[in-house]
């Protein structure tokens, strides 16, 4: 048998060999399917190994529940710090985040509404897009810890962000005032929006939805074959999620699933969504929703994209940060 150091350098030799062949199918599926490098790792490893396959449905559910309760926090990271003024107010008992860049600034403000199935709290990838978006626009933003299912169901919520907001236009106008939010935080940023024009406030300028989740009973016949090909989400866990958040509304109610609710006289709308990722069909129905009613609704679909590709890691993968930058384009025109 050969020396320690000759094994451990046969082992590490074969390693870099098979690393090597790796990244290099890698690039190759990437130029076939027109995506960067990066972005394939991302939806190739980095995505498989975060949610295995046989990790779906209501166990997966309940797990990330357990999970989040006993290890998330919400909070900022630190880190961010070094680059944002980060200030902490309480409103109706809960913590809202506000996010100022510590450079380039201006009076523009986002009212910003996280993901997470309604269950989940604020991730350290969640707070990392944000900061990139406030950088790229200059803008204040605004993260409310809104209270989440199953401890609480929509109500809560959406008291919550229409007590933030009224508070924010009561010290600046609207019209310097942004939604935004990804997967279901964008659907609650459209009830939000649905419900202040409802009651005849003053609205947003505009409202950017990132992978949004705007019907809980994903009943849309293409959602099918989509939920094959979406690493992330499943058609059961997300019912399952929806039932938590609607408590005793129907789901087909717009204020848990407002692409049943009316577009009209609504701001302008970006919205984002990638070809495999399984919520691909309320984006597409929400721009033909907005079609028919007169409401300006942009889509940018982003091929062989997964569910909120724009939070991973966008200084590493370029359609993460093109999509940032075409939202804060949308964004700084309207603000």
């Amino acid at each position: 048998m050969g020396k320690p150091s000759t094994v451990f350098g046969i082992f590490a030799g074969v390693g870099l060999v098979a690393a090597g062949v790796g990244l290099g199918a890698l690039t190759v599926s990437a130029r076939r399917l027109g995506i960067s490098a990066q972005s394939q790792f991302a939806r190739a490893v980095a995505v498989p190994l975060m949610f295995p396959a046989d990790e779906r449905g209501h166990d997966r559910l309940d797990a990330q529940i357990a999970m989040d309760r006993r290890f998330a926090t919400g909070r900022p990271p630190a880190y961010l710090r070094r680059r944002f003024d980060l200030r902490e107010d309480v409103v109706a008992g809960r913590v809202v985040y506000t996010l100022t860049p510590s450079k380039r600034r201006n009076d523009a403000r986002i009212l910003y509404l996280h993901g997470g199935a309604y269950v989940l709290k604020m991730s350290v990838l969640q707070w990392n897009m944000v900061a990139r978006l406030s950088e790229r626009t200059g803008a204040t933003v605004i993260v409310p810890d809104y209270p989440t299912a199953p401890e609480h169901d929509w109500q809560e919520a959406h008291a919550l962000a229409r007590e933030v907001y009224l508070r924010l236009v009561d010290e600046a106008p609207a019209q310097k005032l942004a939604l935004a939010g990804e997967s279901a935080g964008a659907g609650l940023a459209l009830a939000l929006a649905q419900t202040l024009r409802d009651a005849g406030a003053a609205l947003p300028s505009a409202l950017v939805l990132l992978s949004p989740w705007l019907d809980v009973t994903c009943s849309d016949p293409d959602q099918v074959g989509l939920e094959a090909r979406d690493r992330i989400l499943s058609i059961d866990y997300l019912r399952r999620a929806g039932s938590l958040w609607a408590g005793e509304l129907p789901p087909t109610d717009p204020r848990v699933s407002p692409l049943f609710g009316s577009l009209r006289g609504l701001p302008p709308m970006a919205v984002f969504a990638g070809s495999e990722d399984m919520l691909l069909p309320d984006a597409r129905r929400l721009a033909e929703k907005g079609r028919v009613e007169g409401a300006a609704v942009t889509l940018f679909e982003y091929p062989h994209q997964y569910h909120a590709w724009m939070i991973w890691l966008p200084g590493f993968v370029p359609e993460a940060g093109r999509a940032l930058d075409q939202a804060a384009a949308f964004l700084l025109v309207r603000m």
